[in-house]
Order: C-alpha cells, then sequence, then structure tokens
C-alpha cells in the first residue's frame, strides 16, 4: 500500500492471491457487521479501513488453466485490453464441486489505484 502513496480517503486495491480494498482513513471505524476490519497504517497516524473480495487471483489463475493452457497473463490481459464493453460478470469460488482441495497458489499481483470522492 504505501508504494502507491495514498492519500487520506483513497481506496487502494491490491490484486494477487486474495485482493483486499483498503481505504485509508484518519479516525478508527468498526464496521457492526463486521463485514470489514480497521488496523493501524505503518505512517502512524492513519487507518486502513478493509475489506477483501475473496480469492480472485486464484480463480484468476484457474480461468487461465481452463482457457489458455498454453500461454501466458500477457495474451489474456491484451484479449481484454481490446474490448470495448462487456456483457457478463463471472463470479467464481476456488473450489469446482468434485476438488477435494483447493487451489493453493496464486497468479501474479498488480496494483491499482483509486480516488473517493
Amino acid at each position: 500500500m504505501m508504494s502507491v502513496c495514498p492519500d487520506t480517503d483513497d481506496v487502494v486495491i491490491v490484486s494477487g492471491t486474495t485482493t483486499p480494498v483498503i481505504r485509508l482513513i484518519d479516525r478508527y471505524v468498526v464496521d457492526e457487521q463486521e463485514r470489514t476490519w480497521t488496523g493501524r497504517h505503518t505512517d502512524g497516524n492513519s487507518y486502513m479501513f478493509e475489506a477483501n473480495a475473496g480469492v480472485t487471483g486464484l480463480n484468476y489463475q484457474r480461468l487461465k488453466e481452463i482457457f489458455y493452457p498454453n500461454e501466458g497473463y500477457d495474451v489474456i490481459e491484451k484479449e481484454l485490453g481490446r474490448l470495448d464493453h462487456f456483457q457478463c460478470v463471472a463470479s467464481l469460488g476456488s473450489l469446482l464441486a468434485d476438488e477435494k482441495a483447493p487451489l493453493t497458489k496464486g497468479a501474479s499481483s498488480s496494483t491499482r489505484r483509486c480516488r473517493i470522492s
């Protein structure tokens, strides 16, 4: 998170094995429904208000193994980059119905930054 130098109220999304979604805030907040958690940021003055989108990197790896078994992730990214609209959104778990164990290794990581108004 430090590598993108976030300001207060910025949201940082880290795409790796799982995907933490973190908002940098200036006060300690507790989610009464326990959907998020809050921890001290490394700067000592801020807090990280965090949720996690789940095993997105593991799902990405699984889709690559099924649809692109002989190509690198760069091929997938290049093809997705050419799309100008999307008609389908899929939400996939990390286990198939007949599997006995989860996928245990993740895909490559990247970091994206966005601004909350």
